[in-house]
């Protein structure tokens, strides 16, 4: 506790100190946790215009200390690019030192590198043993990267209970992707017994944190009448919602709404204004049903013409 209430002393110093245009921060050059903690001023431009030059200093000056978290950031802007020329070689070489002091989030990040094939040759089998390593520490992004490697068998072979097992534990630390994944399974039946009550509450823990996905599915179910009473006027809701986050689904799905006159007066005009916005993001369906529109648009002209 006095640790941590130095530390948060010292960095309210450096942040006074920092806006007051004082550079002359040499009392706290031996602190890490302080160095990081400006650091991350710089890189998120928190009371500081923001200057990754400036970060990358304090993180290095943190790193030279072995401080694993200082060490995870200079990973990252290597890794991005940020205030350095991409480069996953030292992207990598910091990860590792940051991964040999048990740093979840660097094990997280070299678990990407192998799965994605950044730098390394990809190696699922590699990208699974690093995600297991940050699993273990509880790091939800690696529980669901767990859980979606069952999945699909990466590097291992499927298994949907290990599928639904790392899901749960990623969904109970209140992360959305694994609660709309975790959705799904119920919702199709996969590794568990299909359950649309289950479903549908998993989903609207990850909607309430702004999951677009989870917010379609919402209103896919609602359309279905799946679980839940049929109710154009929920469904509509839910897309929209959806829809303003540019989830094309949820665009083909109001397209499908006011073509059809689905809970609201059939309106090709917004079908087709709906569809464009799926298509851009090279939604196929939408991309068929604007030719069929055009066709229903044609004959009716023709019909008003010949009359």
């Amino acid at each position: 506790m006095k640790n941590i209430i130095k530390h948060i002393l010292l960095t309210c110093l450096v942040t006074i100190s920092v806006i007051a245009g004082d550079h002359n921060l040499s009392h706290v050059m031996d602190d890490p946790e302080t160095q990081v903690n400006l650091g991350n001023m710089y890189y998120n431009g928190h009371g500081v215009k923001r200057d990754y030059g400036e970060a990358m200093k304090w993180y290095l000056l943190a790193a030279e200390q072995n401080h694993s978290s200082a060490q995870d950031n200079i990973g990252n802007m290597y890794y991005n690019g940020y205030g350095v020329e991409r480069d996953y070689g030292e992207a990598m070489k910091w990860y590792l030192l940051a991964a040999q002091q048990n740093n979840s989030n660097a094990q997280f990040n070299i678990g990407n590198m192998y799965c994605r094939g950044d730098g390394v040759e990809q190696d699922d089998e590699e990208a699974m043993k690093w995600y297991l390593l940050a699993a273990q520490q509880n790091y939800s992004q690696a529980q669901f990267a767990l859980g979606y490697m069952y999945y699909k068998g990466y590097g291992v072979e499927q298994n949907y209970e290990e599928v639904i097992k790392w899901y749960l534990l990623a969904a109970q630390q209140n992360n959305s992707n694994a609660q709309f994944a975790l959705g799904n399974m119920y919702y199709n039946g996969y590794g568990v017994e299909r359950d649309y009550g289950a479903a549908i509450k998993w989903y609207l823990l990850a909607a309430q944190q702004n999951h677009s996905g989870a917010k379609c599915n919402i209103g896919i179910m609602y359309c279905r009448d799946d679980g839940v009473e049929r109710d154009y006027g929920a469904a509509m809701k839910w897309y929209l919602l959806a829809a303003e986050q540019n989830n094309s689904q949820a665009q083909f799905a109001l397209g499908i709404m006011y073509c059809r006159g689905d809970g609201v007066e059939r309106d090709y005009g917004e079908a087709m204004k709906w569809y464009l916005l799926a298509a851009e993001q090279n939604h196929s369906g939408a991309q068929d049903n604007i030719d069929k529109i055009y066709r229903i648009l044609k004959r009716i002209n023709n019909l008003y013409f010949e009359n």
